[in-house]
């Protein structure tokens, strides 16, 4: 799946980059070989973390749906209404 950027953000990701690349590496980089070295980026490690984010997700969405499951099948605690005693069998070993 394709990830699109509006012009502005690519802009402000270039420029991230540029600054990045002076700050760390104390080097010059021109706007192009940035962009060049964004795309670039985004295809090689893009990938890795965007399907890194989409494995965890599901493993969010699963924990939460086995816990709806648990919640739905579990027993319910009796509660006795107005004047009734309400009284359990203990489980048997």
């Amino acid at each position: 799946m394709a990830v699109s950027y509006s012009k502005q953000e690519v802009s402000d990701q270039v420029d991230a980059l540029i600054e990045i690349i002076q700050d760390r590496f104390d080097l010059e980089i021109g706007r192009l070989d940035a962009e060049i070295a964004l795309r670039d980026l985004r295809n090689t490690l893009g990938v890795h973390a965007y399907n890194h984010g989409v494995a965890d997700a599901q493993a969010y969405l699963s924990d939460k749906l086995t816990d709806l499951g648990i919640d739905v099948y579990a027993e319910p605690e009796l509660q006795p209404g107005p004047g009734r005693r309400v009284s359990r069998k203990p489980d048997r070993p």
